[in-house]
Parts: C-alpha cells; structure tokens; sequence
C-alpha cells in the first residue's frame, strides 16, 4: 500500500511538458524486474518489444545492460534510469483484481509511458488514456503495434504523457479520510 503523500505527488504532478522533454529521452523502453511472471509474460512481452526495438532491462530479469548499469529500488536509480525511456513494461508478477505494485506508479514518477499489464480494476485509479493497458488488447502483438505508433509520432505520444494520472484527483484526500 502506498502512503497518502505518495498518492499526493500523483495526483498534483505537472504533466504540462514540453516537446523538447522527448530530447532527454536516450532510450526506448525498460523492464526491471527481479524474476518472470505467471506465464512468462514478462519475457514473452519483452522479446516482442526488442524485437521491434531494443528494450533496456537494468533488472536481474533478462539483464542486458552493455555498460554494466545497474539500478537499485532503495535509491533513486531506477526512477533516474526509468526517466530516461520512453516506455516502461509494468507487468505484475501475478494478475490478481486489486493487485497493483509500485510497477506503474514508479513509471508515472519517472515521466515515461508504463505498459500496465495486471489488475483488472486498475482504472478505477489510473486514468486509462495515461498509460497502455495490455488487457484492452487482444494480443501482445497489437500492444507492440500501439506502442509503435505513439513512438512514431510525438504528438500521439506527447498527449498521452500529459494525460492526468488519476482518475479521480481527489482520492488521495479520501485515502487520508
């Protein structure tokens, strides 16, 4: 469970960014994770992604890294890695309704798109025209092709970016409640 403070961050967040944030972006996409999930989907997701291009993976999971970078999740590395891509595989380990981790909320703060695959009640919380929810589609291979287009064209992917996270910005005062 995430603190109301945390909630808070969300949902005042400027998403007002300019065009020229998509120069600080030096990579495509990253997953970071520690193992798969059910079904391998975590693998199966990534190796489609890289194949259309390439997918940094600074995790344990698939590690790629040329440089030897490695991120952490008790300081600000993954945050500072994450901001730096354009796309962020957030896939839960297992899809439960309810079940929502750090995954997407880590990729909002980092200023990237996550690609949310897990709960089924996760836009109750997070505005659906913020993020790319693998659920709405029917195959991995029409997410790779919704990705695709936003990275073909900045002003598709600038919109989403500068969505509102939450649905409602008045639940991080409920949640206090």
């Amino acid at each position: 469970t995430m603190s109301g403070r945390y909630w808070h961050a969300l949902a005042t967040k400027d998403r007002n960014y300019p065009v020229e944030f998509l120069k600080e972006k030096s990579y495509f996409a990253n997953l970071i994770a520690r193992h798969d999930s059910e079904h391998n989907y975590r693998s199966l997701f990534f190796e489609k992604l890289n194949a259309y291009k390439r997918v940094e993976s600074a995790g344990p999971l698939l590690y790629n890294m040329p440089d030897g970078t490695q991120v952490n999740w008790l300081d600000d590395s993954k945050t500072n890695f994450q901001r730096k891509c354009k796309f962020t595989i957030c896939f839960e380990s297992t899809v439960h309704e309810g079940f929502i981790t750090e995954k997407i909320t880590d990729a909002f703060f980092s200023d990237t798109i996550p690609v949310y695959f897990g709960s089924s009640n996760i836009t109750e919380f997070f505005n659906k025209d913020a993020f790319i929810n693998v659920s709405d589609y029917e195959s991995l291979d029409a997410v790779v092709e919704k990705i695709k287009e936003l990275d073909q064209d900045d002003e598709k992917y600038m919109q989403m970016l500068r969505q509102p996270i939450l649905v409602d910005p008045t639940y991080p005062d409920k949640l206090e409640e």
